[in-house]
């Protein structure tokens, strides 16, 4: 074989070298013809990203910073702190004043809540009422709309607290298997009625809304409805009963209750009442 004719193993290798040259090449022209497509999808996205930047601008000036909370703790929750003693000031529990204070860079420009995370605050940073300040609060604010927060206060300032609102029914003989099936949502319809017609006075005229808010205070243990049954056995006078004695020809009231829970009551009392 002449030493200078190529072996035909390097022959090989350049034809592989020149078919991978070849689809190197081919590429520019494969990606040309795709760039008016890809150029659309890209400044469709561009134009969508562009949307989005614009409408989150306006809630980026709405998250507060370190200086803002600063002036907060400093102005409205030392104004809560007035009238006590010096002495009491104390240095919060982290569990509490933590996540207070991060939820606050989210909600600092909604009033009904900023209130309650500054009476939060308040609360825990006083030595006596600090232990009334339970962490799980933070996390109720963080899940009520502004309106929830006004109905709140609302009804906790009113002279029937920790009641809201009750109604009496006398059941005429009722039969036993009404009476049986255990309390459901149904059987408080004419309560949420009354409760409705009670946010309607005091300004909140969407049942709807008022609906959902109810809903969201039942399922944070804000709130609970309850119905007990009492025998009459004289004139005027109702004794109460039991399940089982509820089986009589003898006529029953149901007495229903929409009230705070305990737990709700140590929440107004820590997040929703101003301090003396």
């Amino acid at each position: 074989m002449d030493e200078n004719e190529p072996s035909p193993s390097s022959s090989k290798t350049e034809d592989l070298i020149d078919s991978v040259t070849g689809l190197v090449k081919a590429v520019p022209v494969y990606e040309d013809a795709l760039q008016p497509a890809a150029k659309e999808v890209g400044k469709s996205l561009e134009t969508v990203a562009k949307s989005i930047n614009v409408a989150l601008l306006p809630i980026s000036g709405l998250i507060w910073g370190f200086d803002q909370l600063k002036d907060f703790v400093s102005s409205s929750v030392a104004h809560k702190l007035r009238n006590i003693p010096i002495e009491r000031i104390t240095t919060p529990s982290p569990l509490v004043a933590g996540p207070a204070l991060d939820a606050l860079k989210y909600a600092g420009h909604e009033e009904s809540l900023r209130e309650m995370y500054a009476n939060l605050l308040a609360t825990v940073l006083d030595s006596q009422t600090a232990t009334a300040a339970h962490p799980a609060f933070v996390e109720v604010i963080r899940q009520l709309t502004p309106e929830e927060a006004r109905i709140l206060a609302a009804l906790a300032t009113r002279k029937e607290y920790p009641e809201v609102c009750s109604i009496s029914q006398s059941l005429a003989k009722p039969s036993s298997s009404w009476l049986a099936y255990p309390e459901n949502e149904e059987q408080f319809t004419n309560l949420r009625l009354l409760y409705y017609e009670l946010c309607t006075e005091l300004g909140f005229d969407s049942s709807n809304f008022t609906q959902k808010c109810l809903d969201n205070f039942q399922r944070q243990q804000l709130m609970e409805m309850t119905a007990t049954y009492s025998r009459k056995k004289e004139p005027g006078f109702f004794a109460p009963v039991t399940v089982e004695e509820i089986d009589s020809e003898n006529s029953e009231e149901r007495d229903e209750k929409l009230r705070f829970t305990i737990f709700g009551r140590s929440f107004v009392q820590a997040c929703v009442v101003e301090k003396a």
